[in-house]
C-alpha cells in the first residue's frame, strides 16, 4: 500500500470510530434514559437496552463502513415496511391442540429400503416384495407403469 492509501484507510477508520462512538453515547445517555422515563410513566414501548447499543458499537468499529451502513439500512427498512399497526383480527389464539388423523405406520417405515437398493437385490422374490411396497406408497405415482400382480 502506498502512503496515500494508508492515510485514506486511517482517516476512514477514525471517521467510522467517531460515528460509532457518537451512536453509542447518544444511545446510552439519551435514548435509553428517555425510554426508561416513558416506561415509568406507564407507556408501553419497545426499545433497545444499553447492551444492544454496546454490541452495535462493537460491530460498527470492527466492520468499518459496512457496519454503520447495515444498521442504517435495517433501521430505514424497519421504519418504512413495519410502520403500520399489525391487524390481529384474523389470527386465532386458540389453545386447542392439533391432532393428526392418521398415525404413522412405524413398522412399515422401519422396513423401508431406498429404491436403488430394492432394484439392486438379486433375489427375485425379495425384489418383488420391495417393489410392491413402493407401489403402495400414497402420493408417489410412477408414470407409465401399471400395478401388476407378481
Amino acid at each position: 500500500m502506498s502512503i496515500n492509501g494508508t492515510l485514506a484507510f486511517v482517516i476512514l477508520w477514525i471517521v467510522n470510530a467517531l460515528i460509532a462512538l457518537v451512536y453509542l453515547l447518544v444511545g446510552i445517555f439519551l435514548y435509553v434514559p428517555a425510554c426508561d422515563l416513558k416506561r415509568e410513566q406507564g407507556e408501553e414501548i419497545q426499545y433497545d437496552n444499553r447492551r444492544a447499543f454496546f454490541i452495535r458499537f462493537i460491530v460498527m468499529v470492527l466492520c468499518p463502513v459496512v457496519g454503520p451502513a447495515f444498521f442504517l439500512c435495517s433501521y430505514l427498512i424497519y421504519k418504512t415496511v413495519f410502520r403500520q399497526a399489525v391487524d390481529l383480527e384474523d389470527v386465532i389464539f386458540s389453545k386447542e391442540r392439533v391432532q393428526t388423523h392418521l398415525k404413522a405406520d412405524e413398522e412399515r417405515e422401519r422396513n423401508m429400503a431406498p429404491l436403488e437398493e430394492s432394484l439392486a437385490v438379486s433375489d427375485k422374490r425379495n425384489m418383488r416384495m420391495l417393489m410392491r411396497r413402493y407401489a403402495k406408497i400414497p402420493g408417489i405415482h410412477y408414470h407409465g407403469t401399471e400395478q401388476r400382480r407378481f
